[in-house]
């Protein structure tokens, strides 16, 4: 039996990138729950300013039910998941539209265009004299700690003064 040469060693299998995984039903079905509620969340606000808060309560009440029902319905109703979807492709923008509500608010709150009262109390919007009470307190406490920092420095320097004078006798 003739002796062959030894074969060369077989080239590594490239590493083989993991299959994205495709979003679960359940995944899918969450986002657009939370797509309506974002939504209700903002026609409740809106109600509230019209002073119609029995709507805003209403959606509070009723809207996260519903929610969940219509997400469920958008698993078997391409018109219904294709419009949720809709709802969720403005990704991060709707996420700033949202942080940025609660600060226009309190700019037009703050130049009277809409009345705060009107408000639900967790919009993030206060009245403009709390508002302003706030800033002048932290102004008042931010310079009392600054006026402490210097007659501490000042007692330092006092006392090392003291100090030198004895050493220098």
């Amino acid at each position: 039996m003739p002796i062959e040469p030894a074969k060369p060693p077989a080239p590594a299998a490239k590493a083989r990138k993991p299959a994205a995984i495709a979003p679960t039903r359940t995944s899918r079905r969450d986002t657009r729950e939370n797509a309506i509620n974002e939504v209700g969340g903002g026609i409740s606000l809106i109600a509230a300013m019209k002073g119609w808060y029995a709507d805003a309560g209403t959606i509070a009440m009723h809207g996260p039910k519903f929610a969940k029902e219509l997400a469920l319905v958008a698993d078997d109703n391409e018109q219904i998941a294709t419009w949720l979807d809709y709802l969720t492709q403005s990704g991060p923008w709707l996420g700033v539209m949202k942080a940025a509500l609660p600060m226009i608010l309190q700019f037009a709150a703050n130049h009277g265009r809409i009345d705060v009262s009107k408000l639900p109390p967790d919009a993030g919007v206060v009245e403009p004299k709390i508002l302003e009470e706030r800033v002048r307190a932290e102004m008042r406490n931010a310079s009392a700690r600054v006026l402490a920092e210097i007659r501490q420095i000042e007692q330092q320097t006092a006392d090392l003064e003291r100090t030198v004078l004895r050493e220098a006798m």
